[in-house]
């Protein structure tokens, strides 16, 4: 499960015309609507991330990309090649991108530095059994603790392909000694299909959530994690 993740370039240089190549017609003329430099690097990074990868790892030259119902990036059909499951997210400086070609993957990183008021949208996204828990935790801690359930929560509802489409004070997690999902929306996979596993990048929290097909829930997953500069990730891109 390759895991790119590169980082943003600082200042925001003009883009390379050949990181263009990356996109299909629909994704440059996203990205022409776009006013604010910072999203278009996204988009473009998060194109280029997902289709190099793809290229390299599984041989699928030029990935068709669309989006499901629900806006989930995906392979569209006929793409030539294995299915491959994959799955974006983005902060602050970071664009990640995890890849599965055995199980539906969802990721999700935040920056910590916008949980410092974490109770101001805590009620929007923290299920009662957890404010209580937050509110039971050490002050100094409790930005962290509010990142790890935004993330976790976005990692489980991206992998079940619903995104925000479901309440996420519906799911209930539990932090210690390691996160679980402890109850499910009736749409979710039921916890014991989930896994769930958390990583830090430069102090920023990231969650994953797989769900294998076959395999119980505290099977250990294999990450094969790689930090691609955003140069070097542009000019190796070869449509």
């Amino acid at each position: 499960m390759p895991d790119g993740l590169p980082t943003m370039p600082a200042g925001l240089p003009p883009m390379p015309a050949q990181a263009l190549q990356a996109l299909s017609a629909a994704e440059r003329g996203r990205l022409a609507q776009f006013r604010q430099a910072a999203d278009q690097w996204r988009l473009l990074l998060g194109r280029t991330l997902v289709r190099s990868t793809l290229q390299g790892e599984w041989g699928i030259a030029w990935a068709p990309l669309e989006l499901s119902a629900l806006g989930r990036p995906r392979l569209a059909p006929g793409h030539g090649g294995p299915p491959v499951d994959f799955n974006l997210s983005h902060a602050g400086e970071w664009v990640v991108c995890a890849f599965s070609d055995d199980a539906a993957v969802g990721i999700d990183i935040a920056a910590r530095a916008e949980f410092r008021d974490w109770e101001q949208f805590a009620s929007g996204y923290l299920h009662a059994n957890e404010r209580r828990a937050m509110a039971a935790a050490p002050a100094p801690g409790q930005a962290a603790r509010a990142a790890r359930y935004w993330t976790l929560k976005e990692a489980i509802l991206k992998c079940a392909g619903f995104g925000l489409q479901v309440d996420p004070r519906e799911l209930e997690l539990q932090l210690e000694p390691r996160a679980t999902l402890a109850r499910a929306h009736p749409r979710l996979p039921p916890p014991e299909r989930l896994i769930l596993d958390e990583r830090q990048l430069e102090g920023e929290p990231l969650a994953l959530a797989v769900q294998p097909p076959g395999l119980a829930a505290g099977t250990a997953l294999a990450i094969d994690i790689r930090q691609v500069p955003w140069d070097a990730l542009v000019g190796r891109f070869q449509p």
